[in-house]
Parts: C-alpha cells; sequence; structure tokens
C-alpha cells in the first residue's frame, strides 16, 4: 500500500491557510460549514474525497462493471482508497477507456466452465509502476492484515538488467482471470498457446504482478496458491531465453507466502505452471 505523508501544524503557513479558506469562502463555505468539518472528521474525509476525485465522472462501461462485478472491480475510487496516486486526477491527464461493456462481461468464462467472466475475473485500473512497486504494495497491504507476503531474491542482481524488471506497466485497464483454472495447468507452453483463446494474450510480468496485488487488496485473496504463470518475456541475462514466470508458493507457516520470479530451463515444463492471461 502507497503511504503518503498527511498534513501537519505547521506544514503551511497562515498565509497558506487564509488562502485556501477564502477560495473556499467564495465557493459557498460558512462558518457552520467549516465548523462541521472541524466537529465531525468523517464530513471532512468525504471533503478531501471529493477534491481528490475533481471532475472524475464514471463511464457507462464502468458502472456496469462495478454492478456485475463487485468487489471484483477495482477501479478509480479504489485506486485513491489503497494506492493514493495524487497523479491520477491531474485535468491535463486523460484516464483510459473501460473497453468491455455489458456483453463482454456476460460471456462464457474460458478457463471456468459454468461460469461468466464477471464471476471468475478480476477489472481494474492499472498505474504505471515497475514490478518492485507492486511487491511493495502487496507486501505493506499483506502485512496490514496480518498474512505476510515476502520475496525471494528480491534483489538478484541479474534482474537489475532484466527489461523485464526495469519495465513499467502500462497505465490502463486490465481484465484478468482471477484463477485460470485446470485446463491450462500441467501443459508445455506450445500447448497452453494453442488453446488460448483469441480475445485474450499472455500478460507481461508486470501486468501479472499487478494482478496478484491487485487481487489481494480487493478481495483479500491470493490468487493461484501453488501456481506459477508463464509471462510475456523471456530471461535475457541469467539462463537466456528461459520463459519467466510468477507464482505464490507457500512458506512454513500457514500465514507466510512467497511471490517469486522463476526461470525455468525450457518451455517443456509442465508442474504447477499456468499462464498469465489478459483480454485484449
Amino acid at each position: 500500500m502507497v503511504h503518503r505523508a498527511q498534513l501537519k501544524p505547521g506544514d503551511l503557513s497562515l498565509g497558506q491557510v487564509h488562502e485556501a479558506i477564502v477560495a473556499l469562502g467564495k465557493a459557498g463555505l460558512t462558518r457552520e460549514l467549516l465548523q462541521a468539518v472541524v466537529e465531525k472528521p468523517t464530513l471532512a474525509s468525504s471533503w478531501v474525497e471529493k477534491l481528490r476525485l475533481g471532475t472524475y465522472q464514471p463511464t457507462q462501461s464502468e458502472m456496469i462493471a462495478r454492478a456485475l462485478m463487485g468487489p471484483r472491480y477495482f477501479g478509480v475510487e479504489e485506486c485513491i482508497q489503497y494506492l493514493n496516486p495524487d497523479f491520477l486526477f491531474d485535468e491535463t491527464r486523460r484516464l483510459p477507456q473501460f473497453r468491455w461493456g455489458w456483453e463482454v462481461l456476460q460471456e462464457p468464462c474460458p478457463f471456468n466452465p459454468g461460469k461468466k467472466i464477471y464471476e471468475t475475473h478480476i477489472a481494474f485500473l492499472g498505474l504505471s509502476m515497475q514490478i518492485s512497486d507492486w511487491r511493495s504494495i502487496l507486501y505493506y497491504a499483506s502485512k496490514d492484515s496480518g498474512v505476510t507476503v515476502a520475496f525471494t531474491d528480491l534483489h538478484c542482481i541479474t534482474w537489475e538488467g532484466e527489461s523485464f524488471y526495469l519495465t513499467w506497466s502500462k497505465f490502463d485497464w486490465y481484465l484478468m482471470p482471477i484463477d485460470i483454472g485446470q485446463r491450462f495447468t500441467n501443459k508445455t507452453l506450445a500447448e497452453q498457446l494453442a488453446i488460448l483463446p483469441e480475445t485474450y494474450k499472455v500478460a507481461p510480468a508486470t501486468v501479472e504482478t499487478s494482478r496478484i496485488a491487485t487481487c489481494y487488496l480487493a478481495i483479500k485473496k491470493l490468487p493461484d496458491l501453488n501456481f506459477s504463470r508463464r509471462c510475456q518475456e523471456t530471461n535475457n541475462l541469467d539462463s537466456p531465453g528461459s520463459r519467466i514466470t510468477i507464482g505464490l508458493e507457500p512458506g512454513f507457516d500457514k500465514t507466510y507466502n512467497v511471490l517469486r520470479p522463476m526461470f525455468p530451463k525450457d518451455e517443456e515444463r509442465k508442474d504447477n505452471i499456468s499462464l498469465a492471461v489478459m483480454r485484449k
């Protein structure tokens, strides 16, 4: 979880406080309203929330997705609540379009027979961050809730020169299955790609890491425990050509889990290997 510094006494000069009160007064702030903010912390929180949202209004597709998917929808409001991205609401920056409407979300899930996409996927607004950022978010979020997610080989020297580790995820909406089911496990990469629907593609490592972190933030679930997912990239420095896989593995303590990129030696590996996929 991203923690940002809050204002403390002395952070603002009297002149800055005066300017802020005058600006709010011109917009209709009264003495009574100002006193209510002082006396009611929940009202103060509501004001700050509205100020940070700015002129943002959800699109029809976003509202439909939220209604259908419930906690499996991680949108602008959730980004504010959990990630606190101040830059997100800069009026000069345009939010990406949510591309999947009612028809897509109502389609049968190709990974979990008998269920629909809105029941098995998570839709989230992915901020532009690196793998290390998403891992830190997952670590602090799990620590706050008492389920620690630790990282192995986080500072591996060879990773520091790897493009997949340095790449920033695209600021965009993502629609990804929470659990991919048994259909894609115990298969080679070629066999997995052969049955991958045309409406899906293999996800980059940064996006797969963001899926794991967002799933935990949204539904307090660590997806695909005991399984790793093959990602889009291959390793360039250590064992060149090996597929990058990211997964969660249980530790000795039941509340301790390990998020670990791994480097399998070839694409023929089948054991506990799934596929990181995202809707186009």
